[in-house]
């Protein structure tokens, strides 16, 4: 049993995968499953070149599940080891203004939580479904498609519908936020006591 983010854990483990049969061309390949924190094994046949390449945004997807990397290797048989540590949840904050992002940012990133973030709502439409992430702090005044729309949108696609939203916006209303389905509402100027404590009625 590895409690992980599931979309996140296919991304790596694919393309470590693809890297090592492209890069490498092992002439065998074996995945072996171990119950401790080293959770999974690959092992293959390379007299050269004992590490892969890893892609610098699965390797931001290595971090954010907590997971790491270790090369080993004996007479010709290389091994990639994954091993993981205690999961935070994963936080995506969407706003454009970047002051906001870098507090909250600073509010939230601790031993409980990593906080990534999207700048606007079309970047944050196109990774929310990579990302799965445990809950999701909307802005609602942005250029393009808002955040009201972004959140409808979210609510109508079955990979995002039961993804709490947290709206974070100067305009006071939130009724309007429930109605089109939020799960919390923050207002601005926002405090790390009103975040934290939306959060935690979230169970995140």
């Amino acid at each position: 049993m590895l409690t992980t983010n599931p979309v996140m854990a296919q991304q790596i483990l694919t393309h470590i995968l693809s890297q090592i049969i492209q890069q490498i061309k092992p002439s065998s390949l074996k995945i072996q499953l171990s119950p401790d924190s080293r959770f999974i094994c690959i092992r293959y046949a390379s007299g050269s070149q004992p590490e892969v390449h890893i892609e610098p945004i699965i390797q931001q997807m290595i971090e954010q599940v907590h997971w790491e990397l270790h090369y080993d290797a004996d007479k010709g048989l290389q091994t990639i080891g994954l091993k993981t540590s205690k999961r935070r949840a994963l936080l995506l904050v969407i706003d454009d203004n970047e002051g906001l992002i870098h507090l909250l940012q600073r509010y939230l990133t601790d031993e409980a939580y990593n906080v990534m973030s999207a700048p606007n709502t079309e970047e944050g439409l196109e990774i929310i479904p990579q990302l799965q992430p445990d809950a999701i702090i909307l802005d609602v005044m942005m250029p393009g498609i808002d955040g009201w729309e972004l959140l409808q949108r979210l609510r109508t696609r079955r990979e995002t519908e039961f993804i709490p939203v947290i709206i974070c916006s100067v305009i006071n209303d939130p009724e309007l936020a429930f109605a089109l389905g939020a799960s919390q509402y923050v207002s601005k100027p926002v405090t790390r006591e009103a975040l934290r404590l939306a959060l935690q009625q979230l169970r995140i």
